[in-house]
């Protein structure tokens, strides 16, 4: 029994100190996001070289519009030689929604240097470029898109605006109602802030 004993404390000891540094409990949905956003920036403060304090904070913060802030707190992170690209794309996506069109076209093409078959990132990209007048790139994007997604029906908005054929597939309603393309929303946004797992590189919205 003692021979099991010290294992089990040094289990538990190991847990809680693992308990320590995870990134706090979020509110219930009942509470305001305004106590969620002050909990990460808590969090965040007290862990400013930690990714998951830096990514959740700067992630809420997108999501209330304050993509400035965002920028700057994602800043550190991007000026490593290889930030993670969850990173790169909530990085991005503040670009964009500032206006910084340019910038925001050239981060997404690094991304998908590094992540091709990112279909979410390549259909931001083609209606940014679309949004340029860059039409035969856009076009080009969106076919990309269907390389992997014959029926990803947001390509196809893309392409319609260029071709007939595009426009047929989407169906005579939809057709009337071709300008609005709305691809720049947060990937995968959670309304709630829900913290969830990052082990991957999915993109996911906020992470452990």
């Amino acid at each position: 029994m003692k021979r099991l004993f010290f294992p089990s404390l040094l289990l538990l000891l190991l847990l809680f100190s693992c308990k320590a540094t995870e990134a706090p409990t979020l509110p219930s949905a009942g509470e305001s996001k305004e106590v969620t956003l002050e909990n990460l920036k808590n969090f965040y403060q007290d862990n400013s070289s930690d990714s998951r304090a830096i990514y959740n904070y700067a992630y809420a913060l997108s999501a209330e519009k304050e993509y400035k802030i965002s920028l700057l707190v994602l800043t550190p992170v991007m000026e490593e030689e290889e930030p993670p690209l969850r990173f790169a794309q909530l990085y991005s996506y503040n670009l964009i929604k500032l206006y910084r069109y340019n910038e925001g076209v050239k981060l997404l093409k690094q991304i998908l240097s590094y992540d091709s078959a990112n279909i979410e990132v390549r259909l931001q990209l083609a209606s940014i470029l679309s949004i340029l007048g860059r039409g035969a790139e856009a076009k080009a994007e969106a076919l990309t898109v269907l390389n992997y997604d014959k029926t990803n029906s947001s390509a196809i908005k893309i392409l319609s605006l260029y071709s007939d054929f595009y426009k047929a597939l989407l169906g005579e309603e939809e057709t009337k109602e071709k300008a609005s393309i709305n691809l720049l929303s947060r990937p995968n946004i959670d309304k709630s802030f829900t913290l969830d797992r990052g082990e991957k590189l999915s993109l996911l919205p906020l992470f452990r």
